[in-house]
Parts: structure tokens; C-alpha cells; sequence
């Protein structure tokens, strides 16, 4: 059985973390937390590996990037 989280879910790690969390540190910790295998579904139900995630995340202006800490974007995140 697949092992599927909401990207919202990795919102609210990046959120609760006032200052920002490094890119690799939450690469890391979301591997470690769900394992090497998880799948992460956004609101229209698309798969993707962790990489694979944040990488929509950015490219969405979910997260922002910069020095490599990333931080959520809340103007843009829905909130259903």
C-alpha cells in the first residue's frame, strides 16, 4: 500500500519553522520522518517523490528559496 501525504502537510512543517528551514534539512527530515518511499498528493491529486515535491512547490511560489532556506508563501497557498 502506498504511503501518501499532502503537500499540505509539508506547508505547515515549513510554516511552523518562524525562520525558515533549510532545503536539505527538510529533504531529511521528511525522508526520515515518512521513509525513502513515500508519495506526497497536492489538492488535484498528483504523485510525487520528495524531489519531485518540492520542486512543484517552488515552481508554484508555494515555498520560496532563498539562500537555501526555504520559506511558505501564505498569499499562496489555498486554504481548503
Amino acid at each position: 500500500m502506498e504511503h501518501v501525504i499532502h503537500a499540505h502537510d509539508v506547508l505547515h512543517m515549513v510554516a511552523e519553522s518562524n525562520d525558515g528551514i533549510l532545503l536539505e534539512e527538510l529533504r531529511a527530515t521528511l525522508n526520515m520522518r515518512f521513509g525513502p518511499d513515500v508519495r506526497f498528493t497536492n489538492c488535484a491529486d498528483a504523485r510525487f517523490t520528495v524531489d519531485e515535491l518540492l520542486q512543484f512547490l517552488v515552481a508554484r511560489s508555494k515555498i520560496s528559496v532563498r539562500n537555501g532556506v526555504a520559506r511558505v508563501n501564505s498569499q499562496n497557498v489555498c486554504s481548503h
